[in-house]
């Protein structure tokens, strides 16, 4: 069946933005094919009940497609939901979410108005060349302009391509990291590399500094040869500036350094910290426990709605710039605690009224939610990135005695099929 061409209609999208269509009984996933195109589709790779393809002719636009504005989005594994109307796109990840958490209607999805959102940039470099990965491979494709990422954060990652090739780098760094806060106008810009020293870097970093936002120039050799970008075990070097930069969150001030986890989209995550704070408020919490606490970007923002706020983080690095960032906003009422969250969670939830989780893609463990169950708290505010894993612990939850609200999602991924969902649950 492989090269065969087929005539369709696109019905629907699969959980990875591939429209599809159904060709008697056998489906087809297409890319870049919105719901009500029709098209002859060619089939790539075809298995025993479904096969793969892509568009060969349109034949007729449905009223969900849109002309890309990226002219590399279809190669580029980064946006994959750059063809759809931004309606479309909402309702798709509604409706996708929604199947997933089928006992649990969706109450409510928070559009992202921003464009160029995202505030974090990595960049692949192999060989000569330099660019985001094709999906499903280690193939980079060039790029001049990313739309996802500031204007400045392209100008930067140009001179930086430029002068890798001019200075023969390419074949000793593995990725290029670029940080943006549009808050602040500042830049970081770190250099991971596949050795502990490497020549020419001085005279790169000296280009860089003809840009005044980078306040940040840090290098981190990445010792193991797997899919990991950063190397944690590798102690940070100071090539230029400081070893972090700073965000404003609508006037508190946030140290963020290369290594902490920080969501990309500042607008959204904004959405999400407010509506947390509302929670707070209404549920009338005098002591909150936020357990993966990181840098302290929630407790610290929710601390002026309770009396007491407890954030557990298990990398010390993490909990230190949270203390440190509790100290330059004046924020006493917030005490960073360096421990896993499952270790001695029965310790850590004792006499709290909510507690915040913000868990990896994962989700909690059966001992955080064993611990949750068992305890005596009233409100639990669950941010996840992971609808599937979501579902799952908020079924443990339900069966621990828990009530589940209606969960929200806030599009923190705009043009892609990611989603942050937000659940408040009580007893």
């Amino acid at each position: 069946m492989k090269n065969q061409i087929i005539k369709g209609k696109c019905i629907d999208l699969n959980s990875f933005g591939l429209g599809v269509v159904k060709n008697d009984g056998y489906v087809i996933f297409v890319k870049e094919m919105a719901p009500g195109d029709e098209a002859l589709v060619k089939i790539t790779k075809d298995q025993k009940s479904y096969a793969y393809a892509v568009i060969e002719k349109m034949l007729e636009e449905g009223p969900n497609r849109i002309e890309s504005d990226c002219p590399i989005a279809y190669k580029c594994g980064g946006c994959n939901l750059r063809f759809l109307k931004y309606e479309c796109e909402l309702e798709y990840k509604r409706k996708y979410v929604q199947n997933i958490l089928k006992d649990y209607p969706i109450a409510a999805i928070h559009s992202c108005e921003t464009e160029r959102y995202r505030n974090k940039m990595q960049v692949p470099v192999v060989g000569e060349k330099m660019g985001f990965y094709r999906s499903h491979s280690h193939d980079p494709v060039d790029f001049d302009d990313c739309l996802l990422h500031s204007k400045l954060s392209n100008q930067i990652l140009s001179l930086i391509k430029e002068k890798i090739k001019e200075y023969g780098l390419s074949a000793d760094i593995r990725h290029i990291f670029i940080r943006h806060f549009l808050s602040t106008k500042q830049v970081m810009v770190a250099i991971i590399a596949n050795k502990p020293e490497v020549d020419g870097l001085k005279r790169l970093v000296d280009d860089l500094k003809q840009f005044e936002e980078i306040k940040s120039v840090i290098f981190n050799y990445k010792q193991k040869d797997d899919n990991t970008i950063i190397d944690y075990s590798y102690p940070d070097q100071i090539l230029y500036g400081k070893d972090y930069i700073e965000d404003d969150l609508n006037g508190l001030i946030l140290r963020v350094p290369f290594k902490s986890f920080y969501q990309v989209n500042r607008e959204v995550m904004l959405k999400i910290y407010d509506k947390i704070r509302q929670y707070v408020i209404q549920s009338g919490a005098k002591k909150v426990l936020e357990l993966y606490s990181g840098i302290g970007s929630i407790g610290l923002y929710i601390a002026d709605a309770c009396k007491e706020v407890y954030g557990v983080e298990i990398i010390k690095d993490s909990v230190e710039i949270a203390k440190t960032n509790a100290r330059i906003n004046q924020i006493s009422n917030y005490q960073a605690l360096l421990s896993d969250a499952k270790d001695g969670i029965e310790k850590h939830l004792k006499d709290k009224d909510l507690v915040i989780v913000d868990p990896p893609r994962k989700g909690l463990s059966i001992e955080v939610i064993n611990g949750l169950v068992n305890s005596d708290i009233k409100h639990l505010i669950y941010v996840s990135c992971n609808p599937n894993t979501l579902n799952r612990d908020l079924n443990l939850l339900k069966e621990g005695g828990f009530k589940v609200g209606d969960p929200e999602l806030f599009d923190m991924f705009k043009r892609t099929v990611h989603i942050e969902t937000l659940c408040h649950l009580y007893r």
